[in-house]
């Protein structure tokens, strides 16, 4: 994933089209069960974050759990 991200981010350099990764994390769904942490409209935040960055925004980051730490944060690769 690591290296498609980095092509990508590579090929759109100097548009206005920003390239980030992002985990929902474990959240609450038939799948995930109820005792996860996270209701789908709570890691939604995260993917709303990304989908109105301005241009200059962050990019090439990975992102998640924008409710669990108080806001967006980029995680290590």
């Amino acid at each position: 994933m690591l290296a498609e991200l980095q092509k990508r981010r590579k090929e759109l350099q100097g548009s206005s089209i920003l390239i980030n990764a992002y985990s929902p994390s474990w959240m609450k769904t038939d799948m995930g069960g109820s005792d996860a942490p996270f209701t789908a409209d709570e890691v939604a935040e995260t993917a709303a974050y990304l989908a109105t960055l301005p241009e200059d925004g962050d990019q090439g980051g990975f992102f998640a759990e924008m409710r669990k730490f108080g806001g967006s944060i980029a995680l290590p690769w």
